[in-house]
């Protein structure tokens, strides 16, 4: 369990380290809220809630490429660290957008 954890945090790191320079602490803070709150009423899977918000990504950040990748980067990791447990309030901090 504890090398899955370790794991998963290098690879959040890895993959969003272009992510934590393009999306402040806050709008990090406000989107993990957002999938913690549609996950947990059931709104959407996480597939379907995926396919949704790379659809918001890409209608505020159609014309901003790197943005945009950042945006659905950081949706994609906070929706696989939702859908394991841990808290939207550690999320962002876990991905390296939050400092402590």
């Amino acid at each position: 369990m504890r090398v899955s954890l370790l794991v998963l945090c290098v690879a959040c790191l890895l993959v969003n380290v272009h992510a934590r320079k393009l999306i402040s602490c806050r709008e990090c803070e406000i989107m993990a809220h957002s999938v913690e709150r549609k996950l947990a009423r059931g709104e959407y899977t996480p597939e379907q809630m995926e396919e949704v918000l790379d659809e918001g990504c890409e209608t505020l950040y159609s014309d901003e490429p790197q943005v945009l990748e950042a945006c659905m980067t950081t949706y994609d990791t906070l929706i696989e660290l939702s859908g394991q447990g841990y808290p939207a309030d550690v999320t962002c901090e876990m991905m390296g957008n939050c400092e402590n």
